[in-house]
């Protein structure tokens, strides 16, 4: 942190001087037009001598071409000058133009920026997720990409059917093509599918297609999920996250340490949990607590805990052919 402190301040005296030094310079008189007008008819008249001296002009040729230069040199001789002065000092000026630059540097990286983000890339796995796998687990025997495209085509011929869209969305989750799987769960909370899950899909593929980065669209997808079940796993978890990285580390470990307490001892979550509360510690300067025991592998409550507890007991083949049963079924009611 204190290297990009320095770093960022080094280029901001960069610019700062860059566009402030000239502002101090002295003041000087630039040269007169008569100066350039009267140097440019001389080196005519001495062209023009050249000119005869070489038999390119005759001598006859010559006068009325010097006779012209002549007059035009004494029409200058004879003119006022116009001085054209350069600008003078301006300090103050310059120290106006220091203090907006760095206030306004200062004022976008405070709106825009992340100084407690750490650089260390995000990876997560969701395994307990029945309906949205890890991104990250193996791909097993099953052509995940080949089945998004199935769907894809599918749902072009029926682009209304809210559940296709909610399965290509956990689909090209597995691909790990962020983008489209956001895309696709938005259409299926357009068309209806305004779960907990789905809300909470939706954050997840923002997050990890901003690097592990929460962002406000996120936040805002996890809320919603929030409101519909208070107890949903991964909105916590994310949740707990973008407090981490808005620098509230003692926030942060709190919610992490509520949502420790509510998942099973034995679930991988509880690793990321240990992970990220050691990182937000040391970022807050204080010592990371110890987890709470968790629960009981039958006390998760909410509308998916069956079907989540299963999943986080399926090897990752099982899982890919959990998925590849739903898109074949979902493939024959769309045809």
């Amino acid at each position: 942190m204190t290297a990009l402190i320095l770093a960022c301040a080094a280029l901001l005296l960069l610019v700062v001087a860059g566009v402030c030094l000239p502002l101090l310079r002295r003041s000087a008189h630039l040269p007169d037009r008569d100066q350039f007008d009267r140097a440019v008819y001389c080196d005519q008249l001495g062209e023009i001598d050249n000119d005869v001296a070489r038999g390119v002009l005759s001598a006859n040729e010559a006068g009325p071409a010097r006779l012209e230069i002549q007059r035009r040199l004494i029409g200058v001789e004879a003119a006022q000058p116009a001085r054209v002065a350069a600008p003078s000092r301006s300090p103050r000026f310059a120290l106006a133009v220091a203090v907006v630059v760095s206030a306004s540097a200062g004022g976008l990286y405070w709106q825009l920026g992340a100084p407690s983000l750490g650089d260390t890339p995000f990876a997560i796995k969701t395994a307990q997720a029945a309906d949205a796998p890890s991104p990250h687990a193996g791909n097993g025997h099953t052509d995940f990409r080949a089945a998004a495209e199935k769907l894809q085509q599918k749902l072009a011929a029926d682009p209304n059917n809210a559940e296709g869209w909610e399965l290509y969305a956990r689909t090209e989750s597995r691909v790990g093509d962020w983008q489209r799987a956001s895309d696709a769960y938005r259409r299926a909370i357009d068309l209806g599918r305004k779960s907990a899950t789905i809300y909470a899909g939706l954050g997840e593929m923002q997050v990890l297609g901003a690097q592990g980065v929460v962002l406000p669209p996120a936040r805002e997808a996890f809320a919603s999920a929030l409101k519909i079940d208070p107890g949903d796993q991964v909105s916590r978890f994310y949740m707990a996250l973008a407090d981490s990285q808005a620098g509230e580390a003692h926030k942060a470990v709190d919610a992490w340490l509520s949502l420790a307490a509510d998942v099973p001892d034995d679930d991988p979550m509880r690793d990321e949990i240990t992970s990220r509360i050691a990182v937000a510690a040391k970022s807050g300067g204080f010592p990371p607590p110890p987890l709470p025991k968790g629960a009981s592998p039958d006390a998760a409550s909410g509308p998916n805990a069956a079907p989540r507890a299963a999943a986080a007991q399926m090897s990752p083949a099982d899982r890919d052919k959990m998925i590849h049963d739903m898109i074949d079924q979902l493939a024959a009611k769309l045809a």
